[in-house]
């Protein structure tokens, strides 16, 4: 693959305390004046958009000799998903949105991710490949479902996602009330789903 540049790389370990790394040949990150350690030192690098392939690679080990320490990494390239979703309590009232929300396959909407949305309505995924994906609130916390389309997905960037838009399910009760003479008829024709009761006391 090719060298990832532009990444901040550190290096910690108990008792050493924090070393950053400077960048030489694009992709080639160098710890100098680096302490011997009896326990390994823990790489990080500061970008969303890769993951190590193998987390033991970033547990470097250094001994005590004057000989350079290599250590290749292989990094996996991804892209962040980031949204809002939006509670609307009322017709003038909109709040975040608490539920979960789910990234699902566009093709067959299989789950592949589940997340919270922050204080703030806030959410995001990790993805690796460039899937067609969408997103939809978790039914059953009294919102309507709504489903998003999520744009184009390139690895290495961020990718914006509409508002997702949940409105309060309304709760409408009816009543009915039927004085009938005896000689009268009356037929009902309720809705699906709709109960009818009639009063014996006509």
């Amino acid at each position: 693959g090719s060298p990832v540049t532009g990444l901040a790389v550190t290096a910690k370990a108990p008792g050493f305390g924090e070393h950053t790394a400077s960048e030489g040949t694009p992709g080639t990150y160098t710890f100098t004046g680096i302490a011997p350690e009896m326990v390994a030192y823990q790489l990080t690098f500061d970008s969303n958009y890769y993951r190590a392939q193998n987390t033991s690679d970033l547990s470097v080990m250094v001994a005590p000799s004057g000989s350079a320490k290599n250590t290749t990494i292989t990094l996996i390239e991804r892209a962040v998903l980031s949204g809002n979703a939006i509670a609307h309590t009322s017709d003038a009232t909109v709040a975040p949105l608490s539920s979960s929300i789910q990234l699902l396959r566009a093709s067959d909407n299989t789950v592949l991710q589940t997340t919270t949305p922050d204080i703030n309505g806030g959410y995001s995924f990790l993805v690796e490949d460039t899937t067609a994906v969408k997103v939809r609130n978790v039914s059953g916390d009294g919102y309507t479902v709504t489903t998003v389309a999520v744009p184009t997905i390139a690895l290495g960037t961020t990718v914006t996602i509409a508002d997702l838009d949940a409105y309060r399910l309304a709760q409408v009760t009816f009543g009915l009330d039927v004085k009938l003479s005896s000689a009268s008829d009356v037929t009902v024709t309720p809705s699906t789903g709709v109960t009818v009761t009639i009063p014996t006391d006509y």
